[in-house]
């Protein structure tokens, strides 16, 4: 089914009105909320369960949401499968990128529920902040490529920080490869972070990022909170450096190092509602 005209400025193109009305028959053919669905509209911003005709007129005075181009909140089946198949070559995942993506995916089924309530009735749950903002942030990175793509803008940039890890990229190369993409492919694909420095904070305020800690060669310790500042293992005696050979620019390189995905974001998600909570 034709998506583009999500994207249409001109509300009042014959295309951007029967996009809405093959929407709404999608829809309505998937609620399972009776007379209602949730509006996807720039103010709702699929939290609000409102009837045909109302939905109707927000869509037409105040407009769709450009990125909801896969109807996930309307019964169109969600691309779980991306998530769970980007690694599917490389079975090391050294940075941990199954975690990080399943981690993802499980946020997103989360979120996905987020605006019922306990009841059960289908009742709009108004977010708090923390929910909302999150919401925002996520609508944005669940935007496709470019259409029939298999990754997202999330997906693909997770791939590209997998690669580096892998690879050895240096912070320039990648910002680089980015700054790149960008210019070659504007017009194809949606806009990427101009930088390591973007991508990373994309992640991070998503709540995916990880801390890396600094481990012993033998797995004997953690350089962390009271060992956080010692030279060699407590246990073994090795250093926790590698020689001065394997240094960068002079910068101590340390021969093993731990990626620890915190706890706390992922519980924060999972308590955005009264329902999710429970």
């Amino acid at each position: 089914m034709e998506r583009n005209w999500v994207k249409l400025r001109n509300r009042a193109l014959p295309e951007y009105r029967q996009g809405i009305k093959d929407f709404l028959d999608f829809a309505f053919e998937h609620t399972t909320m009776g007379d209602k669905i949730y509006c996807p509209c720039k103010k709702c911003y699929n939290y609000f369960a409102k009837t045909r005709d109302d939905v109707e007129a927000n869509l037409l005075t105040i407009g769709i949401l450009p990125s909801y181009t896969r109807w996930f909140r309307h019964g169109e089946e969600r691309h779980f499968q991306t998530c769970d198949s980007l690694d599917s070559d490389d079975e090391s995942d050294e940075d941990g990128l199954n975690e990080m993506v399943e981690d993802y995916c499980a946020a997103f089924n989360a979120a996905s529920n987020v605006v019922r309530d306990s009841s059960g009735d289908g009742t709009p749950e108004e977010p708090n902040d923390d929910a909302a903002n999150f919401f925002l942030k996520l609508g944005d990175n669940e935007q496709k490529l470019f259409q029939d793509c298999k990754y997202t803008k999330l997906s693909f940039i997770v791939k590209l920080l997998h690669i580096k890890c892998l690879s050895g990229w240096t912070n320039k190369s990648f910002t680089l490869l980015l700054q790149l993409l960008n210019d070659a492919l504007s017009k194809v694909i949606v806009e990427l972070p101009n930088s390591l420095y973007e991508a990373k904070k994309m992640i991070r305020d998503l709540g995916l990022d990880y801390v890396k800690i600094d481990a012993c060669e033998s797995n004997c310790m953690l350089y962390w909170k009271e060992n956080s500042n010692r030279s060699e293992c407590q246990v073994c005696g090795l250093s926790r450096w590698k020689s001065s050979e394997g240094s960068v620019r002079g910068k101590k390189v340390p021969h093993k190092v731990l990626r620890y995905f915190p706890i706390t974001p992922r519980l924060k998600r999972f308590f955005l509602s009264k329902k999710t909570a429970s």
